[in-house]
């Protein structure tokens, strides 16, 4: 790398690193460098931004470093949990048991009610749950596996679906899935992530990489995120040529009779069913 290409790598990751902490994952200026330096061939290319190919920092994720006092009423303690934090993860990491399963939003096992409106007391960042309303939300109920503090506030766990009754919509949709429109992931599957122990509903237009880091899962390996070096190379229970669609290849061992035997490279495969996803297989090819 030149030293006029060194100085335009600090200067783009300088604006990279001073963006929102709003913004998710990689910036569009860093994807574009990490295709950019694929196209030209060499892994220097793309060691311009410090953790260009690794996951998210926490900076980089809504709410930062900032820190609130959120109190347990079940569990009558109050910890302090980063605005970069779910309040899942940081009850557990100070051993509170709060009920979960999907982890991602989707199941509604972790309902919770906040003492305020929870558009106010968090930030919930996925909100797959049928029942959980916006009229809901507003009444505080929300879901700790997804949802990261804005404000200090107390909480009450293991809340009854039952209690969402009042806030269903007067004329539902009967269970019809809606319209596709700009910007829908579209129709979404229920993938389990073996290793991690995750359910996570993957939309037909995202791959399967993206989709788990996008609830909070970054225990995923992965490289390059173009389908090239079969660094994140996954298998699934069931043949990949059915199951998902690759938006591209660029891995050489992963060729017809891998896909039958259900190898996938989650960098880039999109869902078309459901199944499970066993990562860490890289060295099977």
């Amino acid at each position: 790398m030149t030293d006029s290409q060194d100085s335009n790598t600090d200067a783009t990751c300088a604006d990279c690193d001073a963006s929102s902490a709003d913004d998710r994952g990689v910036c569009p200026t860093k994807r574009r460098r990490i295709l950019a330096g694929l196209a030209a061939g060499g892994s220097a290319a793309l060691a311009g931004c410090t953790g260009l190919l690794g996951a998210p920092g926490e900076h980089q994720i809504r709410g930062g470093d900032e820190v609130y006092d959120v109190s347990f009423a079940e569990q009558e303690t109050t910890i302090e949990i980063r605005g970069s934090q779910t309040v899942l993860r940081a009850a557990e990491e100070q051993d509170l048991s709060l009920p979960s399963d999907c982890r991602a939003g989707f199941c509604g096992v972790c309902l919770s009610r906040a003492d305020d409106d929870a558009t106010s007391a968090v930030h919930m960042a996925t909100n797959n749950y049928d029942r959980l309303t916006e009229a809901a939300v507003e009444a505080g109920y929300f879901l700790p596996c997804t949802s990261q503090p804005r404000s200090d506030f107390s909480v009450t766990t293991g809340i009854s679906p039952d209690e969402l009754e009042e806030f269903a919509p007067d004329d539902p949709d009967n269970g019809e899935e809606p319209n596709d429109e700009p910007g829908d992931v579209g129709r979404r599957h229920a993938i389990r992530y073996v290793n991690e122990g995750w359910i996570i509903p993957v939309g037909e237009r995202q791959n399967l990489l993206t989709a788990a880091e996008d609830v909070g899962l970054d225990e995923l390996p992965y490289q390059c995120r173009v389908g090239r070096c079969g660094v994140c190379l996954a298998r699934i229970d069931g043949d990949a040529t059915e199951l998902v669609e690759h938006e591209s290849i660029g891995y050489g061992p992963l060729d017809e009779d891998a896909l039958r035997e259900g190898y996938v490279l989650p960098c880039t495969a999109q869902p078309r069913g459901e199944f499970e996803l066993e990562s860490n297989r890289a060295g099977d090819l």
